[in-house]
This record gives C-alpha cells, sequence and structure tokens, in this order.
C-alpha cells in the first residue's frame, strides 16, 4: 500500500492514524484545496501537522496530550485549550472563526457516543463544509461503538466515503463525509448490540464485539 511522506511524517509527531489510511485522507483533504481546518483532539500535535501540509489555516481545539507528561506540538496552528462540548470553548471557536467556515472539520476527540455527537453538532454548528472522522472500523477490537454509531448515521444522510486499509486486521478506520441536504435515510440498528448495519446484518465485523446475532 502507497503511503506518502506527509503521513508518516505526521505518525512520527504522534498522529494515531493508519499511515494508508490517513495517506489517502489526507490526499483527498489536499485536493479540496481549503483554506481553514479545524480539528477537535490534537494530542501531541501529530494531526495539525498534517493538516498544515495542505497549505490551509489550521486551528486546534484540545484539552491537551492523552499523556500529560507529553506536549502538543502546534505546528504553526492556532491553539484553543478546553473542552470542545463547553459553550465556552464553542464560544472561543466561533470568535477565532469570525464568521468564516471550515473547509474541513475533523473529529478524533472524545470517543464516547454522547461526546462524538457533541462534536458532530459543533462541526454543523460554525458551519463545516466537509467533516472528518476517526476510529471507524469495527475490525478494531474492543473499538470506539460510538464513533461507529454517529459515523453511520452521518453516512446514511450525507456523501461520505469510508477508509479503511485493508491489509491491516485492526485498522483504526478514517472517513470524510460532505455536508449539504441530509438523505431521507434511515439508519438500521442490530438490536441486540446496537450497531449500525445498514446492509452488513450479516456481517459480524459490522456488530459489536459479543453480539448474539452473528
Amino acid at each position: 500500500m502507497i503511503t506518502s511522506p506527509e503521513a508518516v511524517k505526521a505518525i512520527g509527531y504522534g498522529c494515531d492514524h493508519d499511515a494508508t489510511e490517513l495517506s489517502v485522507l489526507l490526499g483527498i483533504v489536499t485536493a479540496m484545496r481549503p483554506a481553514l481546518i479545524v480539528e477537535v483532539g490534537c494530542d501531541t500535535g501529530g494531526g495539525l501537522y498534517a493538516w498544515s501540509t495542505t497549505g490551509a489555516e489550521v486551528i486546534g481545539v484540545s484539552l491537551g496530550p492523552h499523556d500529560p507528561r507529553l506536549s502538543c506540538d502546534p505546528h504553526g496552528a492556532t491553539m484553543i485549550t478546553g473542552n470542545s462540548h463547553a459553550e465556552v470553548t464553542m464560544q472561543m471557536l466561533e470568535a477565532e472563526l469570525a464568521g468564516r467556515r471550515p473547509d474541513f472539520f475533523m473529529i478524533d476527540g472524545d470517543h464516547s457516543e454522547q461526546g462524538c455527537r457533541s462534536d458532530w453538532r459543533l462541526a454543523q454548528r460554525v458551519g463545516a463544509l466537509a467533516v472528518g472522522m476517526h476510529d471507524l472500523s469495527p475490525r478494531r477490537l474492543p473499538g470506539d461503538p460510538g464513533v461507529r454509531k454517529v459515523w453511520a448515521e452521518i453516512c446514511a444522510r450525507h456523501p461520505s466515503v469510508t477508509i479503511r486499509n485493508p491489509a491491516s486486521p485492526d485498522c483504526p478506520g478514517a472517513g470524510i463525509a460532505w455536508l449539504g441536504e441530509p438523505l431521507p435515510v434511515t439508519v438500521k440498528f442490530c438490536p441486540s448490540c446496537r450497531a449500525a448495519v445498514n446492509g452488513h446484518e450479516a456481517d459480524p465485523l459490522y456488530h459489536n464485539p459479543g453480539c448474539d446475532r452473528v
């Protein structure tokens, strides 16, 4: 699989993506010629570096690295330190944007369903034109079922691309959705494990671990 040098370097800076998946996502975002990118959940700054290679202005919203012994290198990004779910932090982001709409809004913060859904609402609130998410793959066990559920709902209503490295059995998965008029589609969930399984009811990879339906 082909990996870009920018993706490899971003992972060296601490970006917790699969190199192949990040290469594909970064290629898509770069092709969009973004002027402004927002990332929620910046850890040590590897993702901020990746988005900076597109030539866009980058704004990061983060509580800081997962490991408090480490620091975040913003790689030129404007940093907003705070909880992205807090109204005061949302207002700080809006003030920094000053009415501008992000061309790309990367969600990689709180991986609970509630947290992921809050960041998705924030992306819509600031008028993001496209939204990216990470840790989507059901192959990565136990994985992040909350993220997968929110992503499935987004994909059911907006044009999207889900990126998975087939050579990696535990690939985290990444994706991008383009916001526009929502599609009138209902997301189907497994009645047992509550995973989003539209069209994949018989595939155990689309169910949460331990589901008794597959």
